[in-house]
C-alpha cells in the first residue's frame, strides 16, 4: 500500500476512533478526562454511544457491519462477534433517539443521519 494511502485510511480510523471516545464521555489522553456524554447520548448505552460516536466521526462516509463490530465494546474476540447486533443496535437506537439518527446506505452499511450530525456535533 502506498504510504500516503495508509496514512489517509489510519487517519480516517483515528477519527472514528476518538469520535467513539467523544460519545461515551471520555476523551483522548491529553484533554479532559472522565467528561460526561453529551445530552443527546444521555438514554443510550455504552455500546449505543460507542456507535453513534463512530458513526458521527466517520459522517458522511457509512460504516459497514463488519466495521461497527469491530468497534463495539466486548466484542474482542472473534466468538463474540455476531454481525446481526450492528443491525439490533442501530434500531435500538432509532427508537431512542429517532429514525433521522442513522441512515441506511443499502449496500455499503449505516451513516449518521444528516439531520442529526449538526445537533449532535453542537451538543
Amino acid at each position: 500500500m502506498r504510504p500516503k494511502t495508509e496514512i489517509a485510511r489510519l487517519k480516517a480510523r483515528i477519527a472514528v476512533l476518538e469520535g467513539q471516545l467523544a460519545a461515551t464521555g471520555l476523551e483522548p489522553l491529553g484533554k479532559a478526562e472522565g467528561a460526561e456524554p453529551p445530552t443527546w447520548a444521555a438514554p443510550l448505552t455504552r455500546q449505543q454511544r460507542t456507535l453513534m460516536g463512530a458513526l458521527i466521526a466517520a459522517w458522511p462516509r457509512p460504516l459497514d457491519a463488519f466495521q461497527i463490530d469491530e468497534m463495539l465494546p466486548h466484542q474482542d474476540h472473534a466468538a463474540d462477534r455476531d454481525l446481526k447486533l450492528a443491525a439490533s443496535i442501530v434500531n435500538a437506537v432509532r427508537r431512542k433517539l429517532g429514525r433521522e439518527a442513522i441512515e441506511t446506505v443499502w449496500g455499503e452499511g449505516y451513516r449518521a443521519g444528516r439531520a442529526f450530525v449538526p445537533r449532535a456535533r453542537a451538543a
